[in-house]
């Protein structure tokens, strides 16, 4: 799979919880975690707003064309 192992930034940053993922890469037990900003509670508009969390789910299996942007763009805030 295309997968990354990062660190889930949910977890306090320390020994114990470090060497707790260390070892689940080792034995399998890690999971997958993707940075993301959280699924929009209302996405029935014109518009299907995507985020890591729902980008596979929304976006497999179907043709679809995808505009990225950044709300801090000022190029983008112009479109």
């Amino acid at each position: 799979t295309n997968a990354q192992l990062a660190y889930d930034e949910t977890l306090e940053f320390n020994v114990a919880n470090v060497g707790k993922w260390l070892d689940g890469l080792f034995d399998g037990t890690t999971t997958t975690f993707k940075k993301s900003e959280p699924v929009p509670e209302n996405n029935d508009g014109p518009v299907t707003v995507l985020v890591a969390k729902n980008f596979d789910s929304v976006v497999s299996g179907k043709p679809a064309f995808v505009k990225y942007y950044a709300p801090w763009c000022g190029h983008c805030k112009t479109l």
